[in-house]
């Protein structure tokens, strides 16, 4: 038996070799390979790659085992390399070397910080601004609507309130709408009041002390006394008591109305309540005897006022 049979991996043979085994057609062994790995092999092979690879291994076995490596003879070296010895005490020196670099150059325990890269042309960040600087777009929609109420502008002052989402504000749901009825009061159109104090209740808003205020104001300006007396008396359902700007409310709209008699009674309720007479009331009550005819009276209270 030959002595490649018992390594001989071809197929229905055991004694040919692999030149042989090239020469009669036989298929190169099987390579131990996953079945994974030897489908994506055989999807990437073509016809004239299975010769060109059984030629080649055919030929390096042959090379191998047919013609063994000649060793060189004991004198011989490559020309212009140096002897052994030399290069045994050359690879020592160097290693001796590179040691003691690797000494000298040992990294300490702490290390110095290392700062930052600056840019060459670096942009200056601007200050930081804290969060009260910039307001955000709830707080500029709200100013937005109360320089419209300053300025007595009702339609835009509503075309603005109806843009807001109210549910967003929260807690500033009454703000907004005492904004609005603020509106209405320098325009002195008290029904669009009423209408937004309606609106108040319906979206469960429990209106304060300022929404009565201004609730009267608007009643005052157009000169309705009998709609600004229904919201003083809804204020004291509501469980707050009038206030001095309250007072004066009335007493202005008693003048507006050429009231006289009213005028002197929230003057003498505002003095049971503790208030001062002051020059607003006074300059009311003047105006509400000029407007009733009393000429003697509007006088007399010009008077007391020259002597406040």
């Amino acid at each position: 038996m030959p002595w490649h049979s018992r390594t001989c991996r071809c197929r229905g043979c055991d004694c040919m070799t692999p030149m042989e085994q090239l020469s009669k057609g036989l298929a190169p062994p099987r390579p131990r390979w996953s079945r994974r790995r030897w489908r994506s092999s055989l999807g990437a092979w073509q016809p004239g790659t299975l010769a060109a690879i059984a030629t080649a291994a055919a030929t390096s076995w042959a090379t191998l085992c047919m013609s063994p490596p000649q060793q060189p003879a004991q004198g011989w070296r490559r020309p212009g390399a140096a002897s052994s010895k030399a290069t045994a005490e050359a690879a020592a020196a160097a290693k001796r070397a590179t040691r003691a670099g690797k000494a000298q150059t040992a990294v300490p325990l702490e290390m110095p910080a290392i700062p930052r890269r600056q840019r060459r042309f670096e942009r200056p960040r601007p200050p930081r601004r804290d969060r009260g600087d910039q307001p955000d777009a709830l707080t500029r929609e709200l100013e937005r609507l109360n320089e419209m109420a300053e300025a007595g502008r009702l339609s835009e002052a509503h075309e603005i309130l109806c843009g807001m989402d109210i549910e967003s504000y929260d807690r500033k749901k009454r703000m907004v709408f005492n904004t609005a009825i603020k509106a209405c009061a320098n325009a002195g159109n008290f029904v669009a009041a009423e209408l937004y104090y309606k609106a108040m209740l319906r979206m469960n808003i429990r209106p304060n002390a300022k929404t009565f205020g201004k609730l009267m104001e608007a009643s005052a300006k157009a000169g309705n006394l009998p709609m600004a007396k229904s919201w003083l008396q809804e204020m004291q359902r509501a469980g707050f008591a009038p206030s001095e700007v309250s007072i004066n409310i009335m007493m202005d709209a008693a003048a507006r109305a050429g009231d006289y008699n009213s005028s002197l009674y929230y003057m003498r309720l505002g003095q049971e309540l503790g208030f001062e007479l002051n020059t607003m009331g006074v300059n009311s009550i003047i105006d509400a005897a000029v407007r009733n005819g009393d000429r003697a009276a509007a006088t007399a209270w010009f008077d007391h006022a020259l002597g406040m």
